[in-house]
């Protein structure tokens, strides 16, 4: 089982919908053995997602599910394969409150190629949670990709260098 976290500033808006994203994803490919998880670095324990990322979510046909954010902590990260992480400060301060996650830790679109971040739909109309989820599809359609790449027999490694 590898476990995917992915993160960001208050887990309602980016990384929820991402965690919904790539589960539907993942389903959709048939693709077994990995756990999606999410979290945020200044997240408010059980906050709900806005309904403009439920609705972005239903327009692209994935149920959001019932999402309550929850806190970064020491347990998420050490049980993470992966550390997705929705921009490259998020991943700085990720790396800054736990070194050790240097290794597993990058930016979503990093697995894309592209060095942008998602930026952070809230607050904003319907079309930029569309949009947002849009870009961050880009980022999950390459995470899925290294995700079922098979591990090199020398160890695990999961691609690309992990720099944010």
């Amino acid at each position: 089982m590898k476990t995917v976290l992915l993160v960001c500033t208050g887990n309602t808006c980016r990384s929820a919908m991402a965690g919904a994203a790539l589960r539907h994803l993942l389903r959709q490919r048939l693709v077994r053995g990995v756990e999606v998880r999410s979290a945020g670095l200044m997240a408010m324990p059980g906050d709900t997602m806005p309904s403009y990322a439920h609705l972005a979510l239903s327009r692209a046909g994935i149920a959001p599910g019932d999402h309550r954010a929850r806190l970064l902590d020491a347990d998420e990260v050490a049980g993470a394969d992966f550390i997705v992480a929705m921009t490259k400060q998020h991943a700085q301060d990720i790396l800054e409150r736990f070194p050790e996650a240097a290794p597993k830790t990058r930016t979503l679109l990093s697995f894309a190629g592209v060095t942008a971040d998602v930026s952070d739909p809230i607050g904003g109309s319907a079309e930029r949670y569309v949009h947002c989820l849009q870009i961050m599809t880009m980022g999950l359609e390459g995470l899925i990709k290294a995700l079922t790449q098979p591990e090199p027999k020398h160890g695990k490694t999961h691609g690309k260098s992990h720099t944010p």
